[in-house]
């Protein structure tokens, strides 16, 4: 039902879309607000295809696990200048996108991976989590073709988001 809806919607690529669909699992009286981001097509094929997609951290080269990660948010980032920029973008795997969300790694100007004290000191963390995130602190990231992370969206991710992870810790 949805995915119809779906296509009878047009949507410019310099607007945003609000669209109100009925609340499936409750009363049809109820809507969900969904928010369709601009560009989000374009910005996943620029930042795929840079990297040919392939996460900068782990190699994997399966469509299905990779996510064109914005490096400053989406949700701070410009709309002229920084939301479609594929310099503020990088092609990861989805579980160090989610790790790199939330601050516990980032990747540093001259790209290398970092991993936050926080994620380190961690309760919970495993010889596995090990494995795949501290003992690879410091690894060179696959570059991209092109669209080379631009060095200030870096800067913004390791002083916001990163750091302020590590000021938690």
């Amino acid at each position: 039902q949805i995915l119809g809806l779906m296509e009878d919607i047009q949507i410019d690529d310099n607007d945003s879309a609000e669209i109100l669909i009925p609340n499936i699992d409750a009363d049809l009286t109820v809507e969900t607000m969904v928010k369709i981001r601009k560009g989000q097509s374009f910005f996943r094929k620029a930042v795929l295809s840079s990297y040919a997609e392939r996460c900068c951290l782990t190699g994997i080269t399966i469509p299905e696990f990779l996510t064109a990660c914005h490096i400053k948010p989406w949700s701070v980032s410009d709309d002229a200048n920084e939301k479609l920029n594929p310099q503020n973008g990088i092609c990861m795997n989805e579980l160090y996108h989610k790790a790199f969300d939330v601050g516990y790694i980032s990747i540093s100007t001259d790209y290398k991976l970092m991993v936050s004290d926080r994620l380190k000191a961690h309760k919970r963390l495993d010889e596995t989590t090990r494995l795949w995130f501290v003992k690879e602190e410091g690894k060179e990231i696959y570059l991209p073709e092109r669209n080379l992370p631009d060095k200030h969206f870096l800067e913004y991710h390791n002083d916001v988001i990163f750091n302020k992870v590590q000021d938690c810790s």
